[in-house]
């Protein structure tokens, strides 16, 4: 007989953002949500919560949600509410994730919302983090661009057409990553920041770099229609060594919580690292990924990959903005199901969740 497992929970990361994202919570649990909006804004100094209830452009005073600094935290105590929503609607609230969840997985900053939700960070620390975090990304993207004048900078979804997302990889190290970085070579500073699924990546770095090494790869496979670029919705090359003085600040940063014991371990249910694309094993390792997750790569496809096939996840549960489960809907065997938790979801949700 086989043992079924709980289901795995996702947190997306940045690009999903937009304001008001939780403005039907709001209206819906005020119990629950406004003690986390008054905490964020005591948090970060400022009356940063309206940007998460007002969509009203008319506002002149809301902060702009794409930048780095304001969607991070905008994204993490979005998903940090919707959790804890549930929580209040749950009948096993002292053992929430262990008797539902089996898994947690973040995309990127995501990884900070799982950190938060199952008892890694607490929340005030981990918003604290996080828009620090994305200032220091916005200046690491202005020191490259004071050194190299206007060139732009973004990160870029490729679609791959007759090659695989693991062949990309592949050549791409062995022709562009052999060596030392080379901080004279606009080139070195593109990465595949975002390993999506088997037939999307996200090249990051300088715009022209990244397009003329998509055309050496398409000339390399003998392809003759062009890779399919889209710009994503971000303010700064994440995942790409323009972010090396961020990984530094984080490394400092995370140092400092740690020696203030404010990182916590285990975690209620395992997280599997985008990095390793295995389950955290030890505190050291999420010190790691927080202070380096600037710079790595986010191996989604290959964690998603490792939680159907080696840990025999069926169902995953999309917590957050946008639908994070979508990037690797078409890699996923059939019987493996993919919900997604809205605010024109939830209440289904709850019912069946109980």
């Amino acid at each position: 007989m086989s043992i079924k497992r709980l289901p795995a929970i996702l947190f997306p990361g940045q690009g999903n953002q937009k304001r008001a994202m939780l403005e039907n919570y709001f209206k819906r649990f005020p119990s629950v949500v406004k003690p986390i909006l008054e905490e964020l804004d005591e948090s970060l100094k400022q009356n940063f919560s309206k940007l998460l209830i007002k969509s009203s452009d008319a506002d002149i005073f809301l902060p702009d949600i794409d930048l780095t600094s304001n969607a991070q935290p905008a994204i993490l105590t979005t998903s940090y509410t919707i959790i804890q929503i549930l929580k209040s609607q749950s009948s096993n609230k002292q053992d929430f994730f262990s008797s539902k969840f089996s898994y947690a997985l973040g995309h990127s900053l995501g990884e900070f919302s799982s950190a938060s939700a199952v008892g890694i960070l607490d929340f005030s620390d981990a918003v604290k983090l996080v828009h620090l975090r994305g200032k220091a990304m916005e200046s690491s993207k202005a020191q490259f661009s004071k050194r190299f004048g206007n060139v732009k900078l973004g990160m870029y979804v490729t679609l791959l057409n007759k090659i695989s997302s693991s062949d990309i990889i592949k050549i791409f190290d062995e022709k562009y990553k052999t060596g030392p970085l080379n901080p004279n070579e606009l080139s070195s500073y593109v990465d595949i920041g975002n390993i999506n699924s088997s037939s999307q990546v996200v090249f990051s770095g300088p715009q022209p770099a990244i397009y003329t090494i998509l055309s050496e790869l398409q000339t390399h496979y003998g392809i003759k229609r062009p890779f399919k670029t889209i710009p994503l919705n971000v303010s700064a090359p994440f995942h790409s060594p323009i972010m090396l003085p961020a990984q530094e600040y984080m490394e400092a940063l995370v140092s400092e919580l740690e020696a203030s014991g404010k990182i916590g371990w285990p975690s209620e249910i395992p997280i599997i690292s985008n990095i390793t694309k295995r389950p955290f094993e030890s505190k050291q390792q999420i010190i790691r990924s927080f202070s380096h997750s600037c710079t790595d790569r986010v191996y989604w496809y290959d964690s998603i990959k490792y939680a159907v096939n080696e840990r025999g996840i069926d169902k995953f549960v999309s917590i957050g903005p946008g639908n994070i489960g979508d990037l690797t809907k078409r890699d996923l065997p059939k019987t493996v199901s993919l919900v997604n938790v809205t605010s024109e979801t939830l209440e289904d949700f709850i019912a069946n969740f109980n």
